[in-house]
Parts: structure tokens; sequence; C-alpha cells
């Protein structure tokens, strides 16, 4: 059985031969492009020309032309935009960052799923004014009128953000997926890569689609599915549902690929008792070190951990042989030592203080 990625890699040697490294292959992620590699190399058998291979994201980049700041960045520059509109009654950074940081998300799911922002942030004013209404002669209390002022206030943010990060050739997600979406046609990716092929996605937001039906419907670009018949052939099965949507509004002839894994594939599953979550890593590094089928091959076997807390006490629970594995989950600042340091510091200040 092959796996998804010696599907994708088996697929474009096959089609594009020699000419691969005029390839460009899209991923949702960055980790799946480095397992594509080693597939490659694995089945060419040859020294090559490595294509070029993107996470979605950095694909954008690549085309658009502009850099995606970082959160903390982004925040700072909003508050740029804050104190410009507000002017002498801007909030402290802390008092903008709590409402500041929930607007920055709005503002990246308008334009991921390419929304009419003038239009929403004008009906959302009109929903929270008609909600504040009221039918007695005294009219709307100063309270009221700074919240619809303020709601009313949103659009401008939006514009004025978009101003100011697009002087400086910056972008927040959703601003440089909508640009790319919005100005795909006039992109020519042929100059770049004699095909492009997306590979393991499933439900796009609308610029993601825009932007691969653009590339496909003008024989820029080829998509590769990873999904199943028992999900993709049942409508009841939410989790084939949007590639269902998908192929109904694009069809394609050459569907690649439906496999038939979970009817098809003996699985074994056992339910094991264990007390409290440390027993439960415990016993998954004992289980790992008593078989040699995962000894032989660690990079075959996958642990899912309920808890990111426990990714320390799993990797000091593995056997001394396994000595290189990749790890694909976040690890919070809040559970590292360093954070437990600068804690204990603060507290010390702090106790010192009062003292």
């Amino acid at each position: 059985m092959q796996t998804f990625l010696e599907q994708v890699a088996n697929h474009a040697i096959t089609k594009y031969g020699d000419s691969i490294s005029e390839v460009c292959f899209v991923f949702p992620n960055r980790r799946a492009g480095l397992f594509l590699k080693r597939h490659l190399a694995a089945q060419l058998k040859k020294t090559f020309w490595a294509p070029q291979i993107f996470s979605a994201e950095d694909f954008v980049v690549e085309l658009s032309g502009l850099k995606i700041t970082d959160n903390i960045s982004l925040l700072f520059e909003f508050y740029k935009v804050h104190q410009k509109i507000a002017a002498t009654n801007a909030q402290d950074f802390d008092g903008f960052s709590d409402w500041g940081q929930i607007l920055l998300h709005d503002f990246n799911d308008v334009d991921l799923y390419l929304v009419n922002a003038k239009l929403l942030y004008n009906y959302l004013k009109e929903t929270k004014e008609i909600s504040e209404w009221d039918l007695s002669e005294e009219g709307l209390s100063p309270h009221q009128k700074k919240y619809i002022e303020f709601y009313s206030s949103f659009y401008q943010y939006y514009q004025e953000l978009q101003g100011l990060l697009s002087a400086k050739n910056l972008a927040y997600q959703g601003m440089a997926f909508r640009q790319l979406a919005e100005n795909i046609e006039q992109v020519d990716v042929s100059k770049k890569w004699k095909k492009i092929i997306f590979a393991g996605f499933n439900a796009l937001n609308k610029a993601e689609e825009k932007i691969i039906t653009t590339l496909v419907n003008n024989g820029n670009a080829e998509i590769l599915w990873d999904t199943d018949s028992y999900y993709l052939d049942n409508n009841y099965f939410e989790a084939g549902n949007f590639i269902r949507k998908f192929n109904a509004k694009f069809p394609d002839p050459e569907f690649k690929w439906k496999n038939n894994f979970y009817k098809n594939d003996k699985k074994i599953i056992n339910i094991i008792g264990v007390e409290g979550n440390i027993g439960q890593v415990k016993y998954a590094g004992d289980l790992i070190a008593s078989n040699p089928e995962i000894n032989e091959d660690i990079s075959k076997t996958a642990v899912v951990l309920s808890d990111e807390s426990l990714l320390i006490p799993f990797l000091n629970s593995l056997p001394e042989n396994v000595d290189a594995l990749n790890v694909t989950m976040g690890y919070g600042l809040s559970h590292s030592t360093f954070f437990s340091l600068a804690n204990s510091i603060i507290e010390l200040h702090d106790k010192s203080a009062k003292i």
C-alpha cells in the first residue's frame, strides 16, 4: 500500500519525468513537503534538481510579493491605527489589545472568505443601532452613542490597517490571500513553473478556492486529493462534504485519488485502561520499546497525545534507541522551564516590593 505522498511522488515522476524540477508542489503545510522530497529521492534513485515545494501560505507569499507579519508585530501596527483614529481618546495598549486581537481575527476571516468588508460592517453597525433603539423620548444615552460609534468605526479600522500594511509591503494572512485571489488572473505562473500541483487539501476557504480553481481552469495546475470512498461516496458523512461539493462544481474525469483503505485494510484496535496522564505516556513508551516492528522504523509510527503538556514526559519515556523523531504538535511556552524561571523571578520581585 502506498501512502498519499508516495502516490504524489509516483504521479509526478511518471507524468513529468526529467522536467520535475519545473513543477511546483503546494501542500496545506510545510511538513508534507519534507516527506515528499524523501519519496521523490527514493523513487528517482538518481541525482536531480529538487522541485519547489510550498505550504499554501508560502505559495501566496511567493506570488503576491507580500511578507506576512507575525501576530505580535501586527498587533503593534494595529495599535498605531487605533491611536490615529481614536486620537486623544485612544486606550493604552493593554486595554486596546483585548478587543484589538479579536478584531484582527475578524479581519482575517473577512479576507480569507472574500467578504465585502464595507457591506458587512455597515450591516453590523445598523444591527447595533436597531438593538439599542428605544421608543422613549429620552433618546440614546452617551454610553449607547459611544457603543454605536465604536461599531461604526470598524470599517475605518479595516481600511486604515490595510493601507498601513500595504505601504510597508506587509500583510496578515487573510489580506495576502485576498490580494492574490483578486489578482490571480493577472499572474503569469507559466514563467515560473511548468505545472503547479495542489495536493492534500480539503476544506478550502474562498480565497484558496478562487486561486486554485483559476489556476486549474487556465491549465496551470492540477489537484490531487487524499480521500477515501467510505467518506466521499456517503453523503451523510460530513468528512467528505467539501470535496463532494468541489468536485460537483468543478468535475474532473481523472479524479485523483479515491482510495478504499477504510474498508479494505485490516485494523487492530486495543483499548487499554491506564491510570493518570503520566501513566498513559509511560505505557506508550513501554509499548514502543517492546515492539520490534516499531523499533525497526519509528517513522511509520504515530503517537497522538490528548494534551500538549504530556509531550516532554512522553519524550522522556521513549527507549534510548529512538534517537530522532518528528514532533508536529505545538508546545506552549507556559509548559517550558523558561516560563517557570521567569514566573519565579516575577513573583520574587512582586513579593519583595510588598515587603
